[in-house]
């Protein structure tokens, strides 16, 4: 408490008192502590990450959006090494609606968080500095970022996942080998001025609720210039293709009728976000390909199925 104290001090100046301070979450890399001032009702996050690097990515990240109005996110307080405050938002995380409501009840929900997709994606014009976009979805980055992933899945991932499970399927290295890097580059990679803004891990983890009907985004280390395709794919990644496609159209419905156009037919538009599934399956059987370890790592093993799965039905389709 004496330490979190000192840093939050550090932060917010030496005058503060704090009156609660509570563990939220640890897991691996990061820590969240929620804490009180004396005499303000203000509910504050204080992070940290192990790693300066993914805290400076985010708070970098923060700071440059504090200012827009567009859309809602947590407001940024300022950091002190590998620590930093944002605002504490009160309301539920769309993942436990996922969790525990029928699909057919769902439905408002994904259509709101689509909403909000299509308002931060076409923000970028209100941004601090743009200069500091991440640019991992440049034609170098991303197609280095591919051949890494599907080398991972292959000589890690898959070989992790038969000597854990004892099953195989003959299908993944196959289709593997089907994936066309250079086509899931052109059709997902930034060019110039031609890029919206990306939230990078926009998933029903990291979308809250609130009671008055607002919806904020949180957890901004992955944002970057990126083309609207592979966030989109992020939130619908456990849905089934019809859903998927049908998703789609409103995201292009939304967009259009605030004003926005991405200047491509709705073919065009299916076999862009196609890629999109495709460049996320990727990335997330690689995520947790090379984290199975044993029986115990269930999480890791079914997501990496999924993945896989996911990535021979779009493909072979």
């Amino acid at each position: 408490m004496q330490k979190d104290e000192s840093i939050i001090k550090q932060i917010l100046g030496s005058r503060i008192k704090v009156e609660k301070l509570y563990l939220l979450k640890h897991s691996g890399g990061s820590s969240i502590k929620i804490f009180t001032l004396k005499d303000d009702s203000t509910k504050y996050l204080l992070k940290s990450y192990t790693e300066q690097k993914y805290t400076d990515k985010e708070t970098k990240n923060l700071d440059n959006i504090n200012s827009i109005e567009t859309f809602n996110k947590p407001q940024y307080f300022g950091k002190y090494k590998n620590f930093f405050i944002q605002e504490y938002i009160n309301g539920i995380l769309f993942q436990k609606l996922v969790d525990k409501l029928p699909s057919d009840q769902l439905r408002s929900y994904y259509l709101g968080a689509i909403k909000n997709l299509a308002t931060i994606h076409f923000s970028k014009n209100h941004l601090k500095d743009r200069r500091l976009l991440c640019r991992l979805f440049e034609k170098k980055s991303l197609e280095k970022r591919l051949n890494i992933a599907i080398a991972i899945i292959q000589e890690i991932g898959i070989p992790s996942y038969l000597r854990v499970t004892d099953k195989s399927n003959s299908k993944w290295n196959k289709f593997l080998k089907k994936v066309n890097i250079s086509a899931l580059v052109n059709d997902l990679s930034v060019q110039g001025n031609n890029y919206i803004l990306g939230h990078g891990d926009y998933k029903p983890n990291n979308i809250i609720f609130t009671r008055d009907k607002k919806i904020f985004t949180i957890d901004w280390q992955g944002m970057s210039k990126a083309q609207p395709w592979y966030d989109l794919a992020y939130l619908l990644v456990h849905l089934n293709k019809t859903d998927k496609f049908a998703y789609l159209e409103y995201y292009l419905h939304t967009i259009k009728e605030k004003g926005n156009l991405l200047n491509v037919s709705m073919e065009k538009a299916k076999n862009l976000f196609r890629s999109g599934i495709i460049f996320q399956q990727i990335v997330r059987a690689k995520s947790n390909g090379h984290r199975i370890k044993s029986k115990k790592d269930k999480h890791h093993i079914s997501e990496f199925e999924e993945a896989l799965n996911g990535l021979v039905q779009i493909i072979e389709n």
